[in-house]
């Protein structure tokens, strides 16, 4: 290890020292530069094993070293540490072939972990503040969403690559750091859309622990790996599939792309909510569809109704998702029959299926009060028509209502898409308008109206 030498460089001389000093620490020959020109010249007389660089400095960055590196010398690793502010910079460093990142501030071990990796090419360990793990494992947050000028109570990450090569996720801040708000205007004026939290994070980040999930620890997943990413998957798919139907502005694909894709994810990752979309899924494909079609409806109308929360509206999209889970105790040729085909006793049955998911999801802890009342008046309606118990107006939930009118939005359009008739979301549309009068609440079929024509 003691033959191996680095060359560091920074034009800041104290970190540039603090750098050297832990490099010399753990064995290694070092040469430290204040700048890119020194560090060309250092390259010839020095012949480092590994360039570790910052990116910002005056004249030429370390993004111009790393071009030179890799047109001169590109057997050899380049290292970038970056700060937070330098983030952008990472999306043109890893194409152009950056072996690792470091997000400053790092630690001593930190640099330790990601000096062994590369100089021992060894892939077995991911680089400090790095990491290739599945992307189901983590949650994006819409940078309108981030809550800045705050201690973070969870690292950071941004995304890069191209998805057919896998993601790879770099750090760009550590927990307990401030990120002030000009920085987060900078960014999105780049074009910088999302940041990435891990999945365990995301909780803490958005409140769930206290607004959604009541669990008192933290669930543990024992489903493999390979299950969970092949549900992650197929609803992904299906989430992206009913979005490209709808005539939304990109504004609102992409915000609900986001809010569904971390609902999933986090309602993936523990074992009993795995375990109830999962049944959903073997029920039949026209449930599980029609669930997360109501899902991304629901999520809609909640953001044009200016629920604004990510957790609020992540618990609309949970409550959605999971809203026909009592079916999965019907009769299965039942489940995916039509109601005007049904006879007057499958309809009895048929009308008990809200009773029986509310029963299902009261027995996991881990659903509030109002998920599950949703998911008992998510057939209600305004004049006491509906059912289980034909509830009137104000005894029923928001969220219920909510659910209602996309519940109704969706079913219309699948027929209408399954019958083969012609646009059907405008049909679908004038479905929910002519029952908005008594049956449904107005407030949310306007906001759904308002989405779909692209008013909101």
């Amino acid at each position: 290890m003691g033959t191996k030498k680095i060359l560091i460089v920074d034009d800041d001389q104290d970190f540039r020292e603090i750098v050297g000093a832990c490099v010399k620490k753990m064995g290694y020959d070092m040469l430290a530069v204040n700048g890119v020109a020194q560090a060309k010249q250092g390259i010839g007389l020095f012949e480092p094993h590994l360039i570790l660089t910052d990116t910002q400095m005056p004249e030429e960055t370390g993004i111009d070293l790393l071009k030179h590196v890799k047109a001169n010398h590109p057997e050899t690793p380049i290292i970038l540490m970056t700060g937070f502010s330098d983030l952008l910079d990472s999306f043109k460093a890893a194409e152009l072939g950056a072996s690792a990142f470091l997000a400053k501030p790092f630690r001593d071990t930190e640099l330790q972990e990601v000096l062994e990796r590369i100089l021992s090419s060894s892939e077995k360990t991911p680089p400090a503040g790095e990491t290739f793990t599945d992307d189901n494992d983590y949650c994006q947050i819409a940078i309108d969403d981030f809550v800045s000028g705050r201690n973070l109570q969870c690292s950071i990450f941004i995304r890069i690559g191209p998805a057919d090569k896998g993601f790879r996720y770099i750090k760009v801040a550590h927990a307990g750091e401030d990120i002030a708000m000009d920085r987060i205007h900078v960014y999105k004026q780049k074009g910088l859309m999302h940041l990435h939290v891990r999945v365990e994070d995301f909780r803490a980040y958005i409140g769930l622990m206290e607004r959604l999930v009541n669990a008192a620890q933290k669930p543990q997943l024992k489903v493999s790996a390979d299950k969970r990413a092949k549900l992650v998957s197929h609803t992904l798919s299906l989430i992206n599939q009913e979005l490209m139907d709808l005539p939304i502005s990109d504004e609102s694909f992409d915000h609900v792309n986001s809010i569904l894709s971390a609902t999933v994810k986090l309602v993936t990752s523990d074992e009993d909510s795995f375990e109830l979309l999962k049944s959903l899924e073997n029920l039949s494909e026209q449930v599980f569809s029609h669930s997360v079609a109501v899902s991304i409806y629901s999520t809609l109308i909640a953001k044009a109704m200016d629920w604004s929360s990510t957790a609020i509206q992540m618990k609309v999209a949970t409550a959605a998702l999971i809203h026909d889970i009592g079916k999965r105790q019907l009769p299965p040729d039942l489940v995916d029959k039509r109601r005007s085909k049904m006879t007057a006793e499958e309809l009895r049955l048929y009308e008990t299926h809200p009773q029986r998911g509310f029963e299902i999801v009261s027995d996991n802890t881990r659903y509030s009060p109002e998920v599950c009342q949703a998911i008992l008046h998510h057939h209600e309606r305004m004049n006491g028509s509906g059912f289980p118990n034909h509830l009137m107006s104000s005894k029923i939930i928001r969220l219920a209502n909510i659910i209602a009118v996309a519940d109704e939005f969706a079913h219309e359009f699948e027929k209408c898409k399954s019958d083969k008739q012609e646009f059907p979301v405008v049909r679908a549309t004038q479905h929910i308008i002519s029952m908005k009068s008594d049956r449904l609440y107005a407030p949310a079929v306007d906001a759904l109206v308002d989405v779909l024509t692209n008013k909101k």
